[in-house]
């Protein structure tokens, strides 16, 4: 990854511009590496970062909404008539790839999405 992360006290990771599987595939792997040495897990102030049980979710077009034929630009502003097409995968740095995958073996990307790493993507603060 490019960076030491001994002393680091992040508990959420944000990567943008996720989007094809393959490379964020490697990006898990990388990311579960950099908390072992040697196959055994590194204890990082009694817990263990980034391992095979990280929460995280992948999140492809944030916020975005489906134009509906006929509506002008102000309709879609507003949000009204439209659609959302957001897609959220929560899982774990071990399987998400796998996951998604799982839904549909012929997607190869995610583009455009947002790759989050952290407790904090258990959370689903827009559920109904």
């Amino acid at each position: 990854l490019g960076f030491t992360r001994d002393g680091l006290s992040v508990d959420t990771l944000v990567f943008l511009m996720i989007g094809r599987l393959d490379k964020l595939e490697g990006l898990c792997y990388a990311l579960i590496k950099s908390g072992s040495i040697d196959g055994d897990m590194v204890d990082v102030s009694n817990r263990r970062k980034w391992d095979a049980n990280t929460p995280c979710a992948v999140i492809q077009n944030a916020g975005g909404r489906k134009l509906s034929r006929g509506k002008d630009i102000e309709s879609y502003c507003s949000g009204i008539g439209d659609s959302p097409i957001q897609k959220v995968w929560r899982s774990t740095l071990g399987k998400i790839v796998s996951d998604i995958r799982n839904e549909d073996e012929t997607i190869a990307s995610v583009s455009p999405a947002v790759f989050i790493v952290g407790a904090t993507c258990e959370l689903d603060l827009l559920a109904d």
